[in-house]
């Protein structure tokens, strides 16, 4: 047993050692900011940054009840440090643009308006951080969000009985279904 305490306190001394890449946070997010209604919602993420790049890891809008939805994305960004100039004391602002890569699920309503269905999409993602020059390593993110360019498929129960089955591929929020998300990271490992 003292052999297992003494491993993991070695692995626990070496994590704090370097410097902390991975990062949890929250965001709030709109899918379509021309028609916010029924479009927003927030989650968690997992975020590991290098200095040159980073991936996310989003779950979206986990609601469970009369009303059950649930996401997950995941994007890679490339880094554009230089582009915003600042004094070092009001920290760094990179730039960066990637892919990302989501599906979802939702379902709700009551007999006979039940509904349920799901999506897979792929969007273009272009942002700005602001990594606090605190000594806790922090983030706050801006993100526009391009719409979705992906498969909607959406069921929906008739008051006749029986189901009618939409699905669509292409712009999953419309042409103009531009989006907008603000993180906030703390880098704890």
């Amino acid at each position: 047993m003292k052999k297992l305490f003494l491993i993991l306190a070695l692995f626990a001394g070496l994590s704090f050692a370097k410097e902390n890449n991975n990062a949890l946070g929250v965001f709030v997010a709109s899918n379509n900011v021309f028609f916010p209604i029924d479009n927003y919602g927030g989650g968690i993420d997992l975020k590991h940054s290098d200095g040159n790049s980073a991936w996310n890891i989003y779950l979206n809008s986990l609601l469970i009840g009369s009303k059950t939805t649930f996401g997950v994305e995941g994007g890679y960004y490339f880094f554009f440090p230089t582009f915003v100039k600042a004094d070092a004391s009001a920290g760094k602002f990179p730039l960066y643009l990637g892919p990302d890569v989501g599906v979802g699920i939702w379902s709700g309503g009551k007999k006979p308006g039940r509904y349920d269905g799901f999506a897979v999409a792929i969007k273009a993602v272009g942002g700005i951080s602001w990594f606090t020059p605190t000594a806790f390593k922090m983030d706050v993110s801006f993100e526009i969000l391009s719409p979705d360019i992906g498969l909607k498929v959406e069921e929906h129960e008739r008051n006749t009985g029986g189901w009618d089955k939409d699905s669509e591929f292409g712009f999953i929020n419309g042409l103009f279904g531009i989006g907008l998300r603000l993180l906030f990271h703390m880098y704890l490992f």
